[in-house]
């Protein structure tokens, strides 16, 4: 592989594992819970902005403002440098801007510093000693004219894979893959399986991985940069899932006691501010997010161990990765209020002062109630309607439940029903020991 065409796919690399370690409590909420690639944001032209200015704030740290201008990188260079099914060349310019943006002085300061890796080998051997391929082609013919008459078809009828166990997997369970790259002339195959790259080494075979968190997640099979093929799975769980901040899941320590979900005290000491706990399901819920009733009961204060501004946020989540996200939270925090319904994000001036009724008392138990009707959601609180407006875009079939709250704030109570009023999921957190 040319040299340059080497580094530049690491470069490419590089950037969006940055990206994904840096992803914080503002990205979660405006684009993803995770960043697992361009596939799992919902909102990418704001994305490529938001990208688009940690580049140029690099250049400008580096350079100053009147220098950092002339070498600012455009949205769209943005877009088709973290595409990486887009194979065609970059600019000097892009290619030392994201070099920057990776800490290093230009690119050519990032290839000299990366200079260990190898070119990984073909698996066709030497292509200036290929003779024999015609023969083998016809020989290959041959067996699968012979197969394909007397022994049934194939799975994998072209390059790609298939995932076993793919509709019924569960996160502490091993992905189960079956792979084959047929004859495809290449340099470099990897798996980018929810945003960890696994290396193939052989030309077919089999791919395990385990997955160490629930929820919507991509596997895409790429060869020499380009995608042969991606496949977005739901990843389910038994029983509610919960972690400290997203990052730490929580073993071995009940956070369903006395009938509510919420952080064990030990994990959430007082003096500890920025703390959340996040709590998810996802299942077969058998009926669509755009036509359900959701209900909840939460309450979220100081006195319960938790920190200004007392936010409880909510994500429904449909399996094409569309989904309402809300959050409660003070009334003196309103400026944080968000809301996300399918293709409809409250960013605007004009937009975020309908968020306003989002800042509640959460000192004591709040019912929450929220009608997904006719391309409309309407959300009540103690039966009084705060919210209500139409949207675009379909959130799809319902597959997970999220909660992500301040502290040590508490729900007691989830039910999900139809349009109908029949209940198709409820929890009372009522366990018995």
């Amino acid at each position: 592989m040319n040299p340059e065409i080497l580094y530049t796919y690491k470069l490419r690399e590089a950037v969006h594992l940055k990206i994904r370690n840096d992803w914080n409590k503002e990205k979660q909420v405006t684009f993803a819970e995770k960043y697992e690639g361009l596939d799992s944001i919902s909102n990418k032209d704001g994305f490529y902005k938001e990208i688009k200015d940690e580049v140029d704030e690099a250049l400008s740290k580096k350079f100053g403002l009147a220098i950092a201008s002339r070498r600012s990188v455009s949205k769209d260079s943005i877009r088709r440098f973290l595409d990486l099914s887009y194979n065609k060349s970059f600019s000097d310019k892009n290619k030392d801007a994201f070099s920057v943006y990776l800490g290093y002085e230009h690119f050519k300061d990032f290839c000299l510093k990366n200079a260990n890796a190898k070119e990984p080998a073909t698996q066709l051997g030497d292509r200036k000693s290929k003779w024999y391929l015609p023969l083998a082609a016809l020989v290959v013919f041959g067996l699968a004219f012979i197969y394909w008459t007397y022994g049934g078809q194939s799975e994998i009828s072209k390059p790609g894979f298939v995932i076993n166990n793919g509709s019924d997997l569960f996160f502490d369970e091993e992905i189960d893959i079956d792979y084959d790259l047929k004859n495809l002339d290449y340099n470099r195959a990897l798996f980018d399986i929810n945003g960890q790259i696994e290396i193939i080494q052989k030309r077919e075979g089999k791919q395990k991985f385990k997955f160490r968190t629930p929820g919507r997640r991509s596997v895409r099979l790429m060869v020499d940069s380009k995608p042969i093929k991606t496949q977005i799975l739901v990843v389910k769980t038994r029983d509610w899932w919960g972690s400290v901040n997203l990052d730490k899941p929580i073993y071995n320590i009940p956070f369903i006691d006395e009938g509510v979900m919420r952080l064990p005290e030990e994990l959430a000491p007082v003096n500890f501010k920025e703390i959340y706990g996040n709590f998810q399901m996802f299942r077969d819920f058998n009926v669509k997010g755009d036509a359900l009733i959701f209900e909840t009961r939460v309450k979220n204060s100081a006195e319960m161990g938790s920190a200004w501004a007392f936010d409880v946020s909510v994500n429904l989540f449909g399996v094409d990765g569309k989904q309402l996200a809300f959050n409660l939270l003070s009334p003196d925090a309103t400026i944080y209020a968000n809301m996300l319904i399918a293709d409809t994000h409250f960013k605007s001036i004009e937009e975020r002062n309908e968020l306003g009724k989002l800042g509640i008392d959460l000192s004591y138990w709040r019912d929450v109630k929220v009608i997904m009707k006719d391309q409309v959601a309407k959300m009540f609180v103690d039966e009084e309607l705060i919210f209500e407006s139409p949207y675009e875009g379909q959130i799809g079939d319902l597959c997970g439940i999220q909660y992500f709250i301040k502290g040590r704030g508490a729900v007691d109570n989830v039910k999900i029903s139809n349009l109908n009023g029949h209940v198709v999921f409820e929890d009372d957190f009522e366990r018995e020991n």
